[in-house]
C-alpha cells in the first residue's frame, strides 16, 4: 500500500426501528505501517462543526481504533464481543456513550484494505443505534474520480 491514499467510509445507522439514509465520505490520507499496526490519517469536516478533525484510524485483522481531535474529540475502539467505554467531547459539553461491536471484518491486501464494523451505541444502558460502518482504503492512484 502507498503512503497517498483514498479512504472512502459509508456508515447505516438503525435508530429504534427507523433507518438513516446511508452517509459516506471519500477523502485523500496517508497510510503507514508501524509495530504491526495499519495507520490511517486524515482530515475530516463534521456537519455543524467548525473547522477540520484530524482523524487517525489504528487497526489490525480483530481491533479497530477511531481518534478524533479537534472541535470534537473521542477515542473509540472496536473489538469482537466487548463494550468500550467512550467520553464524546463536543462543543457542547462531554457526552458519555458505550459502543458494543458485534462483528468486524477486514481485508487486508497490498492494493486494497477494507473494514467492516457492527456495532451498537448505548447510552445509559439503553441501546440508541445499530450500526455498520464500512472503511475502504485505496492507493490514491487507482482511484477514479
Amino acid at each position: 500500500m502507498t503512503k497517498d491514499i483514498i479512504i472512502t467510509i459509508s456508515g447505516l445507522h438503525d435508530n429504534e426501528g427507523t433507518t438513516d439514509e446511508p452517509i459516506e465520505t471519500m477523502t485523500p490520507g496517508q497510510y503507514f505501517f508501524k509495530n504491526g499496526k495499519h495507520y490511517v490519517v486524515y482530515d475530516e469536516v463534521m456537519e455543524g462543526l467548525e473547522g477540520t478533525l484530524k482523524s487517525t484510524i489504528k487497526f489490525t485483522e480483530n481491533q479497530v481504533e477511531l481518534i478524533r481531535n479537534g472541535a470534537a474529540s473521542a477515542r473509540m475502539v472496536f473489538q469482537p464481543g466487548q463494550e468500550h467505554m467512550v467520553i464524546y467531547q463536543t462543543p457542547m459539553g462531554p457526552l458519555s456513550i458505550s459502543l458494543y461491536t458485534e462483528d468486524i471484518v477486514s481485508e487486508i491486501k497490498e492494493e486494497k484494505m477494507s473494514l467492516k464494523i457492527d456495532y451498537s451505541i448505548k447510552t445509559e444502558d439503553v441501546v440508541v443505534s445499530e450500526s455498520t460502518v464500512n472503511i475502504e482504503i485505496c492507493p490514491k492512484e487507482l482511484v477514479k474520480f
